[in-house]
């Protein structure tokens, strides 16, 4: 489960005790360790960090947080996750006739070596993509015919 998190000035706060800090490729975990009453604050520590592409979490980081905290950071890891890999599955979709187009221009370029057996994974994945074009009730678009050639004789022009 993924709660709403809040962003504010570069951390990411779920609410809990816990805080996140996205620092170039790793991410730090920075917990709520009290109030300090001398300096009317609260006192919050780095934890530790992970890799902000793996989500790997170090031992070390979990021997040093509560059972509470441990499940506040993997709710957030979670949620991660899922943002992500939503984020992929758009950039798919957004790219996807771009693609095409572009594969299309490969297949005839005369320097490609493609063989019958990569012909025949493509023609399998266009049939599960017709399939699933017409289960989403997504429709062909109707084509224009093209236009007739015009008579290159008109009458009726006096040119004299």
């Amino acid at each position: 489960m993924f709660v709403c998190a809040k962003v504010w000035y570069g951390y990411t706060i779920l609410g809990g005790k816990m805080q996140f800090k996205r620092v170039s490729k790793r991410i730090q975990v920075l917990a709520y360790r009290g109030y300090d009453v001398e300096k009317r604050r609260a006192v919050v520590k780095m934890v530790g960090s992970f890799d902000a592409y793996t989500y790997e979490i170090p031992a070390e980081l979990l021997d040093g947080l509560s059972d509470e905290e441990k499940t506040e950071l993997h709710n957030y890891i979670d949620g991660l996750k899922q943002q992500s890999s939503k984020q992929y599955e758009d950039m798919l979709v957004s790219r996807f006739s771009r693609d095409v187009v572009k594969i299309a221009g490969l297949i005839l370029d005369e320097g490609r070596d493609l063989n019958q057996q990569w012909g025949d994974e493509a023609w399998a994945a266009l049939e599960i993509m017709q399939k699933s074009l017409r289960k989403a009730d997504l429709k062909r678009p109707v084509r224009l015919s093209k236009p007739k050639p015009a008579n290159q004789q008109q009458t009726g022009l006096d040119l004299g």
